[in-house]
């Protein structure tokens, strides 16, 4: 039996005897939730009714079918998407004194070796990304520097700094609370100082110029914005590897082979004609095109190597969204060979 299934007939067992219970009350019992730590996060359509304040007990069986303490739910979209600051969020298991009482929601998790601890009222933390952070992990950037770009509460640079084994990372994040918990978070996964920066404020001012071997954009729905900043952030003497996010609309099924398509991937090595679906072609070869331009306006003297090595899916963010990372290698010509 499906965990899903076994909340129905619990809530079913429990409630069926109230006066005020129908079987509309079935579709406020969801079907997917997030788990963080001790907490699980049910979407804006979960347990709306009054009817489950009413009987708290039926909240303490599900917490303890979903083992956590806590049953928060999103009152909607993100909040600030500039911030990554997620929805409001209201606590419906323990019962509070009122259903707004949000603060202090404190969970930690485990997510590939690697301890986050943040408060889910303030700040946002994707699992849907740990196919990136896993790709990441496997580079071994000992003797790299790194500039991230959007650092939150470390989703990245602790990849950076635990597994890829990055010399330094300059960690750029504007949100007060994300930083909060990146320093808590460095701190709970015993990494030196002196292997990181913390720059707090508009990437678009703070990132450093000229040192990076690999930048990592991880925004979406775009990090086009912080594009400039990111290629200015490369060495300029050797230049480096842009790791940028996206969200792609396929607006239809691609008519494309699929012949070199393996582990959610596409590499340049394969055919260029078959490999990938259209439109992360499209997309891929549209951020090498403004990296190209931006290179071109930034060192207007000299001429850089712009290419794709590579195209990654992360998640599917919609019905025809991909959320996808695309590598664009960028190098002086003085020095173009192939990575």
């Amino acid at each position: 039996m499906g965990t899903a299934h076994q909340l129905r007939n619990i809530v079913t067992s429990l409630l069926s005897s109230s006066p005020n219970w129908n079987l509309t009350l079935l579709d406020q019992v969801p079907c997917k939730w997030v788990i963080h730590g001790n907490c699980v996060l049910v979407p804006p359509t979960a347990f709306t009714s009054h009817i489950w304040k009413e009987h708290p007990l039926v909240l303490q069986e599900i917490a303890s079918i979903l083992k956590v303490s806590t049953i928060a739910r999103q009152s909607g979209p993100i909040h600030n998407p500039s911030f990554r600051q997620p929805s409001p969020v209201d606590i419906l298991y323990p019962p509070t004194e009122s259903s707004s009482d949000s603060t202090n929601v404190t969970v930690r998790k485990k997510e590939n070796g690697i301890h986050y601890e943040w408060d889910i009222t303030k700040v946002m933390f994707s699992p849907g990304n740990i196919s990136e952070k896993q790709r990441l992990a496997q580079l071994d950037l000992r003797n790299s520097v790194v500039v991230d770009l959007f650092a939150g509460i470390g989703y990245f640079t602790l990849t950076f700094l635990v597994h890829s084994r990055a010399a330094f990372v300059h960690a750029c994040e504007w949100n007060p609370d994300a930083i909060y918990w990146l320093k808590n978070n460095l701190k709970l996964n015993k990494i030196h100082p002196e292997r990181y920066a913390i720059l707090g404020g508009d990437n678009k001012i703070m990132a450093p110029r000229g040192v990076a071997d690999h930048v990592n954009l991880g925004l979406i729905p775009s990090s086009e914005g912080s594009w400039e900043a990111g290629v200015a952030a490369l060495r300029r003497d050797k230049g480096g590897v842009l790791h940028v996010h996206g969200n792609v609309d396929l607006h239809k099924k691609s008519k494309t082979k699929k012949c070199h398509l393996q582990n959610n991937s596409y590499s340049t090595n394969a055919n260029e004609n078959c490999g990938t679906p259209k439109f992360w072609q499209i997309w891929g070869d549209y951020v090498k095109n403004k990296i190209m331009q931006i290179l071109k306006d930034l060192y207007p003297e000299e001429e850089w190597l712009v290419g794709v090595a590579g195209i990654f899916k992360v998640k599917s963010y919609g019905p025809r969204v991909d959320h996808l990372v695309v590598d664009i290698t960028c190098k002086p010509c003085t020095l173009a060979v192939d990575y």
